[in-house]
């Protein structure tokens, strides 16, 4: 087994084994990261926030749960329920884990975490904005449609 990982910036070997595991608090967001004892560069592990640790204390509550269930015989039906709910709050962690690594990334670089918010509010108000338009201009294409061919049925022209 190889131990070792190798940095992408000073491209030196890195003992897995030796490696100081870091976390820094930046708001609700905790990033944990590691770096490289040569260069310095940092390497994000995880990033959480309250809702991600609340679906991560979900997971672990109904794992808990199905040991104990299968330790007292409890019904087939009441483990495969809390293994649906672990399942769930795993599907939303996940779901939501690529968003928080980039605000991690971001953090990590130094930008500050009000500028992060900012820019990914406007980044989502231009997302809904594009929807918008293109739900305006298929509803605009529907009306267009419907008088077109409420005035064929009728016999009338435009």
């Amino acid at each position: 087994m190889n131990n070792m990982i190798l940095c992408d910036n000073c491209k030196r070997s890195i003992a897995i084994g030796g490696l100081m595991i870091q976390s820094f608090r930046a708001g609700e967001y905790e990033i944990s990261f590691f770096q490289c004892p040569h260069c310095g560069t940092k390497y994000q592990i995880n990033t959480t926030d309250n809702e991600q640790r609340e679906l991560l204390r979900q997971q672990r509550v109904q794992r808990d749960k199905i040991r104990a269930g299968r330790a007292k015989n409890f019904k087939m039906k009441t483990l495969r329920r809390y293994a649906k709910a672990a399942e769930k709050a795993k599907r939303q962690a996940e779901q939501r884990a690529g968003d928080l690594n980039q605000i991690g990334a971001a953090l990590l670089e130094g930008k500050p975490l009000d500028a992060i918010m900012r820019e990914r509010e406007e980044t989502n108000c231009e997302k809904t904005n594009d929807r918008s338009n293109s739900t305006e201009i298929s509803h605009s294409g529907q009306r267009d449609q419907a008088a077109t061919g409420d005035a064929a049925a009728t016999g009338e022209r435009q």
